[in-house]
């Protein structure tokens, strides 16, 4: 009995479970750190800075889930005029055989939920933003039904009209980093979020959060953000 409690005791306490908050906010910049890592490594010259050269070299099977859903929606919006389309017409003018175009209709569900989530920027003040809705978190096991899809969008409809929830915010703090790295625009220096991944289990504020989205080379920090997690 002695010996069973002394291990109770050197037992480590339980770790406290991170805020949905902060979890958020993490899932949005790890999927901007992965969209910068994309482009950096499609912009590899020369004149790159030698940091961003040995970080690159560093990384193997480069992702970017940004960049998939952003193809996810274009691809919609170009392929739904399509769908009306004989297979003929289809294979003379754009190339696309019976079965492919098969394929492409089947995915065109899972595609139309990134289109129409783009389109909520017009809903929430964020209408010249539309990419930036993009960066949500949103688990895949949200999109296997129809009915799914449609209570995912719901539910973030209300999130971004409701002024007392913070994803506005923390969507309105990444507009300038989403268009850089979709418009292939980022700074030649390296940028705070390059550095995200070895601080991800940094208690994460405010202030912290929107420096690592800056384009600035040295974005400055409130001094107390970075002791109290807020």
């Amino acid at each position: 009995m002695q010996i069973q409690n002394n291990r109770e005791a050197l037992r480590p306490p339980p770790l406290n479970p991170p805020s949905p908050v902060s979890d958020e906010r993490k899932a949005i910049l790890s999927m901007l750190h992965d969209a910068v890592r994309v482009v950096r490594s499609v912009e590899v010259n020369d004149s790159k800075d030698i940091r961003t050269l040995w970080s690159l070299a560093q990384e193997s099977n480069l992702r970017s889930e940004f960049h998939r859903r952003y193809n996810c929606a274009l691809f919609y919006d170009r392929f739904e005029p399509l769908e009306t389309r004989d297979s003929g017409t289809l294979a003379s003018s754009h190339g696309i055989d019976e079965e492919t175009f098969q394929e492409m209709r089947k995915a065109q569900p899972k595609n139309r939920f990134w289109s129409i989530l783009r389109d909520l920027a017009d809903e929430s003040n964020l209408q010249n933003h539309k990419d930036a809705l993009l960066c949500i978190p949103v688990h895949h096991s949200t999109l296997r039904t129809d009915k799914a899809r449609s209570t995912t969008i719901k539910d973030i409809k209300e999130r971004l009209q409701n002024d007392h929830d913070p994803l506005k915010g923390y969507l309105q703090a990444a507009i300038r980093l989403c268009d850089a790295i979709l418009k292939l625009q980022l700074p030649s220096y390296p940028l705070m979020i390059e550095n995200f991944r070895s601080k991800s289990w940094d208690p994460l504020t405010d202030d912290l959060y929107k420096a690592l989205l800056s384009l600035e080379r040295h974005p400055r920090i409130p001094l107390p953000s970075l002791i109290v997690d807020r």
